[in-house]
């Protein structure tokens, strides 16, 4: 209480003099319809900054959910992007025969993941995703980018996946010439993270430099169609028989950041429909 007492002594000046000021401000505002106007302005300023800032403030934290609406609604998408163009392929495979093989293995489902960590300076390089068996991953799926390919997931836990780029040593791909159909096996050797060998190619395929690589679709991996690369250059392997291409990856590994997995029923289940001709 003496302490109490004190302090009223040293600061009651100082403490009188805001008391005064604030009544009379108070006084003012109260009784100035002009400066009551100026104050309600001033009030009405401020409070909408604050509430602008409050509000940047949750949008930035929110940011993360934002993030990942969008990313489901891109493999939604996406999802939809493929399964309509494995239809349209079976359409145009069809045109020349009276039957039409409706394949259910061309059916796609897309799970969007996000990259935790990565290494592309090793020659094993691997990368892990936020999603595991619980969100439906499991081992055998293909991983793309928008861009193109970026690999197989090789093993799974309950919230992880480890995934097997393209740019590993262990890693093979299906792989063909869009423009004329010609196919190999694509694989990495280093040290460039973004450089790839198509080899197997027939020594008389019709190939340039400029064309592009896409999956074959010879896998329960990956559906055909899906961009792998260009090529840079070709080049004729002993005997002749074979070429071999060097392919310009277009999924850029050093910044692998959000991916999406590749689901397709394991069992083949065909259906066949006869298709009506006009006589």
């Amino acid at each position: 209480m003496r302490d109490l007492f004190l302090l009223f002594v040293r600061y009651g000046g100082f403490l009188l003099f805001l008391l005064l000021e604030s009544l009379s401000f108070w006084l003012i505002v109260r009784y100035n319809e002009e400066q009551r106007a100026i104050f309600d302005n001033s009030i009405n300023l401020i409070v909408n900054k604050i509430d602008d800032r409050l509000q940047r403030i949750s949008d930035y934290l929110s940011l993360a959910d934002i993030n990942e609406q969008l990313a489901t609604q891109n493999a939604a998408l996406l999802d939809s992007l493929l399964e309509q163009k494995a239809f349209i392929q079976q359409l145009q495979n069809a045109c020349a025969a009276d039957t039409l093989t409706f394949d259910t293995t061309q059916a796609i489902a897309v799970y969007p993941a996000t990259v935790v960590s990565n290494s592309i300076a090793s020659p094993n390089n691997v990368f892990i995703i936020d999603k595991g068996r619980r969100h439906g991953i499991h081992p055998l799926m293909g991983v793309i980018t928008h861009e193109g390919v970026a690999g197989i997931v090789k093993a799974t836990n309950e919230r992880y996946s480890l995934v097997l780029p393209l740019i590993n040593r262990q890693a093979r791909l299906s792989a063909m010439i869009a423009r004329s159909g010609y196919f190999g096996s694509l694989r990495w050797e280093g040290p460039a993270p973004n450089v790839a060998l198509l080899e197997d190619v027939p020594g008389y395929a019709d190939v340039e430099q400029g064309d592009l690589i896409i999956t074959s679709g010879y896998s329960a991996i990956f559906p055909k169609g899906i961009p792998v690369g260009h090529v840079t250059a070709v080049r004729e392997m002993p005997g002749g028989a074979f070429i071999q291409l060097e392919v310009a990856l277009r999924t850029d590994f050093a910044r692998l950041n959000r991916v999406f997995v590749l689901r397709r029923p394991a069992a083949p289940e065909l259906v066949s429909t006869k298709i009506a001709t006009q006589q």
